[in-house]
């Protein structure tokens, strides 16, 4: 059976969806949710009686399904066979598409051995290297660094506004600490990349028989500092395992450079603080305990530092 495990709730297509499913792959026997309370997206994995799977997604806005519909168009080919959905069927009246399915789990949702868990994290850096390599140009804004920098430094204070009701004195002195940091002349000099955008384990696949990975998502893939890509994992999975972080970076095939470095931790403050405005608001204790996990160790660092 071809499909990425995840949720196994069974459940039914919108009626909206229903006319242009059955259009673009045929009658389908089975379906099941596939996404969670933390996606923008909400998806669906239907299973034909031929034992062949998709999945239909439905992306919350234009600006997420043309990110979604572009990567998955132009870019994800390089990626390899087997390594990232492929795509059906595209409706921008819907913001909805139609992908092939993949063997194997959401590795977030997986107890793997240490040595699975290293390859799974050396092989998710070697893919996201051929992604970051990838040059769609003629679709793609020749925004410098300074461009994203700026947003980074805008957002952050916005966020401070937003949810320093939530924060200790400690942490929120801290963060404004970070950001200045952004500030600096050298930051200039921080790589851009075409990006996934949201990599981490809860987007990869892993296809145990195999000992492969595949990437999934891309409706948040865009150009912008290739560092994006390290922050969920370097303020998550990578704490206090050194061994996955030295995995990830041997398949990627380069360190973080040492401005990447000194920018990082502003970044993993910029993501905490948007977790913990998302996880108040939509109630998701999750996405508040991801966020404190992050805070925790951006102030254990400081105090060593």
């Amino acid at each position: 059976m071809d499909f990425v495990s995840g949720r196994t709730q069974p459940a039914e297509l919108p009626a909206e969806l229903r006319p242009w499913v059955y259009q673009m792959v045929g009658e389908y026997v089975g379906c099941w949710h596939s996404s969670s309370k933390q996606d923008a997206s909400r998806a669906w994995r239907i299973l034909r009686s031929s034992g062949t799977s998709y999945f239909v997604k439905v992306l919350p806005n234009p600006a997420f399904f043309h990110r979604e519909v572009f990567a998955l168009r132009r870019v994800v080919s390089v990626l390899g066979q087997g390594q990232a959905p492929r795509l059906v069927a595209a409706n921008a009246h819907l913001c909805a598409v139609v992908t092939t399915g993949l063997r194997g789990a959401v590795a977030s949702t997986l107890s793997l051995s240490h040595t699975d868990e290293y390859a799974l994290h050396r092989q998710a850096g070697q893919l996201i290297r051929r992604l970051h390599d990838a040059t769609p140009t003629s679709a793609l804004p020749k925004a410098p660094a300074s461009t994203f920098i700026h947003h980074a430094v805008t957002t952050l204070e916005i966020l401070l506004q937003r949810v320093s009701r939530l924060l200790s004195d400690d942490e929120e002195a801290l963060i404004r600490k970070l950001a200045a940091v952004l500030a600096g002349p050298e930051m200039s000099q921080l790589p851009t990349a075409y990006c996934h955008g949201d990599n981490r384990p809860r987007n990869w696949s892993w296809h145990n028989s195999q000992k492969s990975v595949a990437l999934l998502n891309f409706e948040c893939c865009e150009k912008n500092l290739r560092l994006r890509d390290t922050v969920r994992l370097a303020y998550g999975p990578w704490i206090h395992r050194d061994d996955l972080r030295e995995a990830y970076l041997d398949g990627y095939g380069q360190d973080l450079t040492d401005v990447e470095r000194a920018a990082l931790p502003a970044f993993a403050a910029l993501d905490a603080l948007n977790r913990l405005r998302f996880g108040h608001v939509a109630l998701d204790t999750e996405a508040i305990l991801r966020a404190r996990v992050a805070l925790a160790h951006l102030m254990e660092e400081s105090s060593h530092a």
